[in-house]
């Protein structure tokens, strides 16, 4: 699975958008990241107090990665192949087999995943002058 995972990024991009009936990239992230990362990206999600680590912002990546929005880096995590660690144990779920459970054909886990991260991308805060 880790090698799907590593290679998901350049089929994801390389392939042109499909037109399926998937959730949206922002119904994804209501369902999945919204409750520890907020409804508006920034970490403080209803959940969040509750973890060891506070969940990350998620509208800072591209500024957090040189003004360029890391696609390669956040597909892996959302797929489990990046370690994401608080305190020796991982605290953000895997949502790549959650995806491949609601999408079980390889083309729709990869459009939910794009979808995501295409909304991810789109809720990034520009770099102040």
């Amino acid at each position: 699975m880790r090698i799907l995972w590593t290679f998901l990024p350049l089929a994801l991009w390389a392939a042109p958008p499909q037109t399926v009936l998937v959730s949206s990239g922002q119904t994804l992230y209501r369902s999945y990241c919204a409750s520890c990362h907020g409804a508006d990206g920034k970490g403080g999600g209803p959940a969040a107090q509750a973890l060891v680590m506070r969940p990350s912002n998620l509208r800072r990546l591209s500024i957090q990665n040189g003004g360029k929005f890391p696609v390669y880096r956040v597909v892996k995590m959302l797929g489990g192949a990046d370690e994401i660690v608080a305190h020796g144990g991982k605290q953000m779920p895997v949502w790549g087999p959650a995806f491949r459970e609601k999408a079980p054909k390889d083309q729709e886990m990869a459009d939910r995943v794009r979808n995501l991260v295409a909304f991810l991308e789109s809720i990034q805060e520009r770099p102040s002058k």
